[in-house]
């Protein structure tokens, strides 16, 4: 959107720093990968250099962003760097520019992967408001996001490895949580007893796989769901997706979501070895 040009996304900055680990040729052991990653470094098409300074701006942003409870908005820091907000921003939810799940766990699995382990202050304020915003049902949900699985895997997946008590039954929960709202079918959709979907399967799918507990069963269940859905030229059924963070700012549109997500949980459980 070019209304929303001048506010980079800390969701989307997130995910570039977690791609670019795969870029890495420096494996730091205190560093997490995040899908099982295996480096790509070493290409003659990389600069070292440029890869670097990037990789450095994009941390040095992220952890410039994150506000006094812990968590991260996704375009602004609270308080406002600026006290007059921009007239693209007039009239929106105030929930766009305080803290969030989604935005939060995203970039605190860049910062873990990039070796900012437990006990780093971004990383222990980032867990603390992660632990104090999950629902009282096992899950976390984000205002404007119409599928609180997806926000959940997210979460999840930032978590995962974090070896503490409280992060442990954290996930348990949760993981608890996911497991009861699938469907027979083998699948999940968009709440309990929503209709099954390869999107919501895929997020359920990711989330268990880096949970807590023994969830084979629904895991073996959510990949037989989204192979049997597979549709005849590869790709799968294009029925939900996260809704837009800021209606009537950013057009949240993404046709190839409903390949890719599918395609990521079916890497991650070739990935993962069975319990």
């Amino acid at each position: 959107s070019r209304a929303g040009r001048h506010y980079p996304d800390v969701a989307n900055s997130g995910c570039v720093l977690t791609a670019l680990q795969y870029l890495r040729d420096d494996q730091d052991d205190d560093a997490v990968p995040q899908g099982g990653r295996q480096s790509l470094a070493g290409s003659e098409l990389l600069d070292a250099a440029l890869l670097a300074a990037a990789t450095q701006r994009g941390l040095a942003w992220i952890l410039s962003m994150q506000n006094g409870d812990g968590g991260w908005s996704y375009w602004d820091k609270v308080p406002k760097k600026n006290p007059e907000p921009a007239s693209a921003l007039a009239g929106l939810s105030s929930s766009v520019d305080g803290s969030a799940a989604e935005p939060t766990a995203l970039a605190l699995s860049a910062l873990r992967g990039f070796g900012y382990g437990k006990g780093a202050p971004a990383v222990e304020k980032a867990l603390q408001y992660l632990l104090g915003s999950q629902n009282e049902g096992g899950m976390w949900d984000t205002p404007d996001c119409n599928d609180v699985t997806y926000v959940t895997c997210r979460v999840l997946q930032s978590l995962r490895g974090i070896r503490d008590e409280t992060v442990h039954a954290s996930r348990i929960k949760a993981s608890h949580r996911l497991v009861g709202q699938g469907n027979s079918d083998g699948g999940w959709g968009q709440g309990v007893q929503a209709v099954s979907n390869p999107q919501s399967t895929s997020w359920a799918v990711m989330g268990l796989l880096c949970g807590e507990g023994s969830h084979q069963a629904s895991v073996d269940g959510g990949i037989n769901y989204l192979i049997r859905e597979q549709k005849s030229d590869g790709s799968w059924t294009a029925d939900s997706c996260p809704a837009p963070r800021a209606p009537g700012l950013v057009s949240y549109t993404n046709d190839l979501a409903s390949i890719y997500y599918p395609l990521m949980a079916l890497g991650e459980y070739h990935r993962t070895p069975s319990e």
